[in-house]
């Protein structure tokens, strides 16, 4: 559960369509649509400093720290600042470059798998929701835009349930069956303001850990008004009962500061790369 909760903690504006023409085309929610299409075309273009404070049973487990750049070499992209309150060593310096070179062949292989937009197509044409994919301690789970439904909404925002099913074989196949997805999108900006990933039954994670109840809150805010909302902040926060043993409680925060907008490596000879349709928490 430990290393579940800590993996979870891992626009461009041109024309679009009017809401209603997409709503009518697709049948998809035009709101929560533009939302994830936003995040998607803009997230790799922030360097931050993130924070991980993690706390099991009430004790403290130390800081974890990084600086992430996308703007750097793929080997330099995330620097170990501290991990676990300690200076990071050589062997995990080594390690964080070369996950950090793993992650951008897993970028590119992404990319070249997303078809052309057609030369006769409007570039900002709605892509199918199954295009859309989150990546989560290493499973890749879809959210079900088109089957969406509105849980509440006022004069500002809407927010939105959201179904979701994992890619491919393994234990996320039975873990996300037990999850609700809610998200809730600024009217004005079609930005995502905030997101929660919640269970809803107990399960067991490879056999020997029964996890009661968890949840996952995500903060988006606006640091430069010139670019779509990032993630900031997220929470996440569970019940775990390893075998026979006592039930741990286990909390994590993850705070990304001094933000700023860059250009990707990718696109250091001015060609700019398509949209990853991965969101990685």
């Amino acid at each position: 559960m430990t290393a579940w909760v800590s993996g979870v903690v891992a626009i461009a504006f041109g024309e679009a369509p009017s809401a209603d023409v997409v709503q009518a085309a697709t049948g998809r929610p035009a709101l929560l649509n533009d939302a994830f299409n936003a995040l998607v075309e803009d997230q790799w273009r922030w360097a931050y400093t993130e924070t991980l404070i993690g706390v099991n049973d009430g004790k403290p487990v130390g800081e974890t720290s990084a600086r992430v750049n996308p703007s750097v070499t793929y080997a330099a992209q995330r620097i170990p600042l501290k991990i676990r309150g300690k200076p990071p060593t050589e062997k995990q310096l080594k390690r964080a470059a070369d996950d950090g070179e793993r992650a951008a062949r897993r970028r590119h292989e992404e990319q070249e798998k997303v078809p052309a937009v057609p030369v006769d197509k409007e570039k900002s044409e709605m892509r199918r929701a199954d295009e859309v994919q989150l990546w989560i301690n290493g499973q890749r789970i879809t959210p079900e835009v088109d089957h969406a439904t509105v849980l509440k909404e006022d004069a500002t925002s809407v927010t939105y349930e959201v179904p979701m099913h994992a890619e491919g074989k393994g234990d996320a196949n039975s873990i996300f069956d037990r999850f609700e997805l809610t998200a809730r999108v600024n009217r004005a900006s079609h930005q995502f303001e905030h997101a929660t990933i919640r269970q809803r039954a107990p399960m067991r994670v490879k056999l020997i850990a029964k996890v009661t109840d968890s949840l996952i809150d995500f903060e988006f805010s606006t640091p430069d008004p010139l670019h779509p909302a990032v993630l900031t902040r997220a929470i996440a926060e569970g019940h775990v009962r390893i075998l026979f043993g006592k039930e741990h409680i286990i909390h994590s925060e993850m705070v990304r500061t001094e933000l700023k907008h860059v250009t990707p490596y990718d696109e250091r000879f001015g060609v700019k790369m398509g949209p990853t349709r991965t969101i990685e928490f």
